[in-house]
This record gives structure tokens, C-alpha cells and sequence, in this order.
């Protein structure tokens, strides 16, 4: 389908022809489910008076996330899907939790307002899709993380800014999550103290790259042509080196469609997250290597990093990529970056939520493009091209030396 943009068309016009496109598309479609969304979204908030727009965000949103997150504590949604056959009353399911059932009804009560339950009758809920997913660690740790984690330090951000006179927090030793958590130690050594928030974190990511177009699917990066075209056939020449790769994810499905290009396949990571890979299939070598250090494969067809460079600032970024230039072949070798390109128009709510998430916790960002190229540059290479998958997607940089 066709891009749905606002227009000056009349609201009732609008409505309208969104419901007829709605009708259309499937769901499975993500690009276009997306854009049906932000059509939706706008309309919304179009009708929204100044004051219901502001009790959204200051009332409404806040109450539902912690009333959730008070869902999860009580096992409310695990519950709910173990009693499908039975009446759902606040009653039923207070008795069964050791609940006062006056104090559910009132928690499924806003719930169930806005739609993250579904109301079938006096007293009577349901799971929607939503609250059904909290069944699952992998989106049910999202709130503990958010909230213990992440918003003491987005709680202080104003007071961060303005005690810094409003610059761009370029330290990760010095952000709001340093003053929110009260502590000198960075995100990343905090969280190794805190066992149990380490695997909410892994949980969150894995949700977080759930259903999200990845770019080795079918018709999204052309491998064969900008990677496997050229490539060297000597036996120790490195294709694809994928710098920071955790437990080889990307690498794994990169050698299940591309198992037949030549050169080899190298996971790069701290000891931790070697370890934790384990057993790698054939054909994929893994290695030790701290990217703040030389690079120790030279000449690679290519170097690869997925979600890694958004989570340090500019000046930590460029000691990186100066690694991986030290070691590429001019003329031949290539640099791929898997992150989130923030367009300088028409940018994602989610993306810039987690850019400025990225801020307080480590004093990174998810960049525009014109930030991509202004450090790109910076590092000795160019942007070849950027290759995009879809309104709100993670990119793939394709960048050379200059």
C-alpha cells in the first residue's frame, strides 16, 4: 500500500479512508500496519483537547504503567491465562491471589479503561494481546528493568540538565543515571552488581528485537552483491566479522543463507559474552577482543557492529571505529553498522525515546543521519549508502574508507 501522510483533508474524510485502508492490509505487513498506526496516532491526538493531552501524560499514561507493573508482582496475567474457563471477576481472582478484591477491581477497573484488558461485562475481564504477552519473561521484564533501572535516572534528568547548564551529557561516568542511582559506577558496572537485572536486560533486548525487520531477511541487504562480489578466496581471508556480536545471533543466521561465500566468520566479544555463546556451528570461529583495543583480524571483507556504537558517546565511538580503520583494506574493505538512523524529518516516537533513554543511562544516542556521517567522518570513512527497512526500523550503514 501506498504511504499515508496527513493531508488537509476534512477529519471525517480521514477517518474514513483510514478505516477502509485498515480493512486492506495485514497485519503481518509491518511497513504498512506502522504507517496505519501513525495515521491513527495523529488523528488521535489531533482530537485531543490541550488538557486531555496533558492529563494523558502526566495521569493517565504513569497510572497504567505502574498499575501494571503491579499486575506483574501479583501474577495477575499468569493467573488470568490459567483461568480461561472460569468467570474473571475481581472476586474470583482476588480469592485465588490473596487479594482485598476491592483493590483489584479498581487495578483491572483502569486496566481495562485503557484497553489493556478487555472489559466483557459487569465485573468480568479479559487478556487483550497485550497483557497476554506479559506471560512472557521476555516482555514481562521490560517494566521491572524500566522502572528499577532506568527511571531513577530519567526521574532526575531535568535536574541533571540544569545543573549542567544544559549540555549534551558526553561522559559516561557523569549522567543522570549516576545521580538517580546515587553512584560513581557507569550503567554497564552497575548492572554487573545486580544479578537479577542483568537477565531482565537480556529479556528486554530479546523482546526488543522481537518482530522487528532484521537485515539479513529476504530482500532487505543485498549480501551477495555488496559483500560476497569480490570477495577473497584465500584461507585466511575473513568475511564478515561481527565486532561485539554477543552470543553470534546475527552470525549464525548470516551462515545459515550465506553459508557457500568464501572467507571466514569471526564473533568478537568481552570473555562474558564468549563464554555465554558456547558452542558455535561450523564454520564460525569466535574470539576474545575488546573493541577499545587494536583490531586483530586485518583486512576483513567485512567488519560488522549491530547495536553497539548507540551505547557509547562520539568520543568513545571514534576510539572504536579508529580500530577497525586501522585494520581495513582501502578499496576493499567495508563497515556495516545495524542501528537506529533517526531520519532528519518525520522521526519515530520510540526511536526518540530511546535516544534520550541512551542519554541519561550512558551519555550515547541514537543518531541522525547526519550525525552517522559527521562521526563516520570524523573516523576516516564515508557512507556508501544506507540501507532502510521499515518506519521506526533499526538501518544498515554501508561505509568504506574515505
Amino acid at each position: 500500500m501506498g504511504s499515508i501522510e496527513a493531508s488537509e483533508l476534512p477529519m471525517e474524510a480521514r477517518v474514513k479512508d483510514l478505516v477502509e485502508k485498515s480493512q486492506k492490509i495485514s497485519l503481518s505487513d509491518s511497513t504498512s500496519r506502522r504507517e496505519l498506526l501513525d495515521v491513527a496516532q495523529s488523528i488521535v491526538h489531533e482530537l485531543e483537547t490541550p488538557m486531555e493531552a496533558i492529563y494523558r501524560m502526566v495521569i493517565v499514561q504513569p497510572v497504567l504503567y505502574f498499575t501494571v507493573r503491579i499486575g506483574i508482582e501479583l501474577g495477575l496475567f499468569d493467573l488470568m491465562a490459567k483461568e480461561e474457563s472460569h468467570p474473571r471477576s475481581s472476586a474470583h481472582l482476588g480469592g485465588l491471589l490473596g487479594v482485598d478484591p476491592i483493590l483489584l477491581g479498581r487495578l483491572l477497573k483502569n486496566m481495562a479503561a485503557n484497553d489493556f484488558i478487555s472489559e466483557t461485562g459487569p465485573d468480568a475481564y479479559d487478556l487483550t494481546p497485550a497483557s497476554r504477552s506479559l506471560t512472557m519473561a521476555s516482555y514481562r521484564d521490560g517494566f521491572p528493568f524500566s522502572q528499577d533501572i532506568l527511571l531513577p535516572g530519567l526521574i532526575k534528568m531535568p535536574q541533571f540538565l540544569a545543573e549542567s547548564r544544559y549540555a549534551n551529557p558526553q561522559n559516561i561516568t557523569d549522567t543522570p543515571f549516576q545521580l538517580g542511582h546515587s553512584t560513581t559506577r557507569t550503567f554497564f558496572d552497575y548492572l554487573a552488581r545486580h544479578p537479577e537485572q542483568i537477565g531482565q536486560f537480556n529479556n528486554y533486548m530479546g523482546m526488543y528485537a522481537q518482530d522487528r525487520p532484521r537485515w539479513l531477511d529476504p530482500g532487505n541487504f543485498p549480501v551477495r552483491e555488496v559483500l560476497g562480489e569480490g570477495a577473497s578466496t584465500e584461507p585466511d581471508a575473513a568475511l564478515l566479522v561481527d565486532v561485539g556480536g554477543g552470543k553470534g545471533h546475527d552470525l549464525v543466521t548470516f551462515k545459515k543463507t550465506y553459508g557457500d561465500l568464501p572467507g571466514r566468520l569471526v564473533l568478537q566479544d568481552l570473555a562474558g559474552a564468549i563464554q555465554q555463546a558456547g558452542s558455535l556451528p561450523d564454520g564460525i570461529e569466535s574470539a576474545v577482543y575488546d573493541f577499545f583495543t587494536p583490531q586483530p583480524v586485518k583486512g576483513a571483507r567485512a567488519y560488522y557492529f549491530h547495536s553497539v556504537l548507540h551505547g557509547w558517546p562520539d568520543v568513545k565511538c571514534l576510539e572504536i571505529l579508529k580500530n577497525i580503520t586501522a585494520a581495513m583494506k582501502p578499496g576493499y574493505s567495508k563497515l556495516l553498522i545495524n542501528e537506529i538512523v533517526i531520519p532528519n524529518v518525520g522521526a519515530d516516537r520510540m526511536n526518540t525515546s530511546l535516544d534520550l533513554v541512551m542519554m541519561s543511562v550512558v551519555a550515547a544516542e541514537e543518531r541522525t543521519h547526519g550525525n552517522w556521517a559527521r562521526l563516520l567522518n570524523q573516523a576516516g570513512l564515508r557512507i556508501v549508502k544506507l540501507w532502510s527497512f521499515g518506519v521506526g526500523t533499526e538501518s544498515v550503514i554501508e561505509a568504506e574508507l574515505i
